[in-house]
């Protein structure tokens, strides 16, 4: 047999074989085969290609909300800070004001304490003097200090 012969649909072959229901239902049969196998080969690579950008985009994601809140964190510690500053700074003029009234109550106590110190050494000079039989001197006023004996 010549190879021209083969796979040739060729009535007068001697040995009565119609090469293409032989070969071709196997022949077929292998390509449906091969096919399957290619689609399932780019199946597993879409698969994989999906997933891995699955897995990017989550981790994306997962980084997004890691920097949210952290930056949600560091401005929530700043403004506790702000008000823990603004509070520190109200009880610090709180303190002022109030050792500032201390210290004006007790300049005018001391003041009223002079006063009243006056006023009994004053009465103590004026009761000597009456025990002693001598009359207050009159207040000269307003002449005594414009230069008027």
């Amino acid at each position: 047999m010549s190879s021209s012969n083969i796979g040739c649909n060729n009535s007068n072959d001697t040995s009565g074989i119609n090469w293409k229901q032989v070969v071709l239902p196997n022949l077929l049969e292998q390509m449906d085969d091969s096919i399957k196998v290619q689609i399932a080969k780019v199946d597993e690579q879409s698969r994989q290609r999906h997933d891995k950008i699955m897995k990017r985009v989550a981790e994306q994601e997962a980084q997004r909300k890691a920097e949210e809140e952290k930056r949600k964190a560091e401005e929530e510690a700043k403004q506790k800070a702000e008000e823990e500053e603004k509070w520190k700074a109200e009880e610090e003029n709180k303190r002022r004001a109030e050792e500032e009234y201390r210290a004006q109550a007790e300049v005018k106590r001391k003041k009223k304490a002079d006063a009243q110190e006056v006023a009994e050494a004053f009465r103590a000079k004026v009761a000597q003097g009456e025990a002693q039989g001598a009359k207050p001197k009159p207040r000269l006023g307003r002449s005594r200090g414009r230069g008027n004996p």
